[in-house]
């Protein structure tokens, strides 16, 4: 009797764990640092929000509303980023960006006319911004000022996304918006010329540096519907200008991640997790079990090596955003709003 008595009180304090990593404790909840979960919404409703999480408490589950009298953030919240003491917001069906106060996350201004707005880059004072365009394959890059005054607009021809700067160069993958692509492009910002253009895999989607100043480059593959085909991924390498294809990935791999010391990859498919040091020839599942039907969005805490992963459920309904700690594979799960997405960290 005292061996069940002692297995139910175990799994009581377990329970009423779990049910404490989802209760909102707002005390204290600067927006100074933390985990910041951008959430989709249920489409079209227009109930995008972001989720807080500051030393691994949840803080808002709505951040935004919480912060602005209760005002949905918009339709299809796709990323955020931090930039000269402001948080950005892009808005990818409203075509803008919402501007927030760093202090208080309250709203400050909205940036607009911008057609499907992807992803963020810092170049000194000036914010860049990677959008689609018109039919997913007409996009580029806009350039705002330390005013956000518009500097400069780049056009691209392509679903410019996820994007590396290097001095005054930057790196842009040309993503599979609504049709295929696989170009990254090579561009310098001073005067909006292409340097280079390195032909991949089909859909370039995340880029990095690592520790050797090689230049890193996933490849989600696609799908090819008319014919029922699955074409895989891959990971290429960029040395000295010379591109390397270094393995084939999963269709679908996404979100490439770089440790603090830049010797190791990590990424996902949807599905598992993988890890890869630099000098290596193929990625390692990484073992563990975090319960995710589909991963749709990863991000590494490089400062205390913990990995974040979104899991949307059905797209309708509260998400979770999963935290693995990887010193020692322990995982917490934590509630958001509706379809978790892209994961941004600050510190």
């Amino acid at each position: 009797m005292k061996k069940y008595s002692l297995l139910f009180l175990l799994l009581a304090i377990a329970f009423f764990q779990a049910c404490n990593d989802n209760e909102e404790d707002p005390s204290g909840g600067t927006f100074d640092q933390g985990v910041f979960i951008v959430n989709q919404g249920k489409f079209p409703d227009g109930n995008s929000a972001v989720t807080f999480l500051k030393d691994g408490v949840l803080k808002n589950t709505d951040a935004f509303a919480d912060q602005n009298n209760g005002i949905k953030l918009g339709n299809t919240a796709q990323s955020m980023t931090w930039h000269d003491d402001k948080y950005f917001i892009s808005i990818n069906n409203g075509s803008s960006v919402t501007v927030l106060k760093s202090s208080d996350f309250t709203r400050e201004r909205e940036l607009s006319n911008i057609i499907l707005p992807r992803y963020f880059a810092s170049w000194g004072e000036k914010l860049i911004v990677s959008n689609w365009g018109l039919g997913g394959n007409d996009g580029g890059l806009v350039i705002y000022n330390k005013d956000l005054s518009i500097h400069s607009n780049i056009a691209l021809s392509g679903a410019a996304d996820k994007m590396l700067v290097q001095g005054s160069e930057i790196y842009v993958c040309l993503s599979n918006g609504f049709s295929v692509d696989s170009l990254l492009k090579v561009i310098d910002l001073s005067t909006g010329t292409t340097l280079s253009t390195y032909t991949l895999s089909a859909g370039p989607n995340s880029v990095v540096k690592d520790q050797k100043n090689q230049i890193w480059v996933l490849c989600e593959g696609h799908f090819d519907w008319l014919n029922n085909k699955t074409i895989p991924g891959a990971l290429y390498k960029i040395s000295n200008g010379q591109q390397t294809k270094v393995c084939e990935v999963p269709q679908g791999s996404a979100d490439l991640q770089l440790s603090l010391t830049g010797d190791k990859l990590y990424f996902h498919d949807g599905s598992f997790v993988f890890e890869m040091r630099i000098d290596a020839s193929q990625p390692q599942k990484l073992a563990v079990e975090h319960g995710i039907l589909y991963i749709y969005g990863m991000a590494l805490d490089q400062v205390n090596n913990k990995l974040y992963l979104s899991d949307p459920k059905d797209f309708a309904s509260q998400g979770e955003v999963v935290e693995i700690n990887l010193n020692n594979l322990i995982i917490k799960k934590i509630s958001t709003a509706v379809a978790p997405g892209q994961i941004f960290i600050r510190h």
